[in-house]
């Protein structure tokens, strides 16, 4: 995970160090907003993936322009979740 300019970033690697094209489109998956809130300079805190295989992502915008936490849960296919907040991601 990570953060490319002002996109969200993640990226699921295979056992042997290559992109997984399974998830997202060729292994990644790229937000450049969070529902209404275009990043300005998105910051990952922390990723954890669940005993579903859901992965959850929790940042901030780095610029100091949009003080909001975020939060968003991925399906294992890197498609968001829908179902584990009102939408995914959302702002906190």
């Amino acid at each position: 995970s990570g953060t490319l300019g002002n996109q969200l970033m993640l990226t699921r690697l295979t056992g042997s160090g290559a992109a997984d094209p399974a998830f997202g489109q060729a292994g990644k998956v790229v937000e450049d907003r969070l529902g209404p809130w275009i990043f300005t300079w998105p910051t990952v805190r922390a990723v954890q993936v669940l005993p579903d295989q859901k992965i959850l992502v929790i940042g901030h915008d780095a610029s100091g322009r949009n003080p909001d936490l975020y939060l968003a849960r991925y399906k294992p296919d890197g498609t968001p979740d829908g179902g584990a907040l009102t939408s995914s991601p959302c702002a906190v």
